[in-house]
């Protein structure tokens, strides 16, 4: 009887994740490396969408900007592979708590820092303090 209970609820873990597992370390290698032509998202872009719509429209966008970019084969074959999951499961997913939180998650590895193109500070971490600037 225990063992069935763990099966479930092993299968309930695996039915609650929404995308592939190595999928949000494939996207962190390629936004790292920022090739050229890859660009960020303002927090404006998605507007009124829910973050799944809003990662869904990332991840058509991201590969009409992949099919041309010139990454690496096996990196280009291995990013455009999650965003086509990615783009489907998003789609998909409806408007539970979980959902939203994991689209979320990746859905906040494209989007700019608060302060604008890469040199600003995100709300609630402290600033560094310069000599001489008030």
């Amino acid at each position: 009887m225990k063992q069935i209970f763990v099966l479930l609820i092993l299968s309930g873990y695996a039915c609650a994740q929404l995308f592939p597992p190595g999928g949000y370390s494939v996207l962190q290698s390629v936004i790292a490396a920022r090739p050229p032509g890859f660009q960020l998202y303002d927090r404006s872009f998605y507007g009124g969408k829910n973050a799944c719509e809003a990662l869904s429209d990332v991840a058509d966008r991201q590969l009409q900007w992949a099919r041309t970019s010139n990454l690496p084969s096996d990196q280009k074959k291995r990013y455009m592979d999650t965003l086509r999951t990615i783009k489907r499961e998003a789609k998909k997913a409806g408007r539970k708590n979980q959902d939203l939180m994991q689209c979320s998650q990746f859905l906040n590895l494209y989007m700019r820092p608060a302060g604008g193109y890469g040199y600003g500070y995100r709300p609630g971490y402290p600033r560094p303090i310069y000599p001489g600037w008030g």
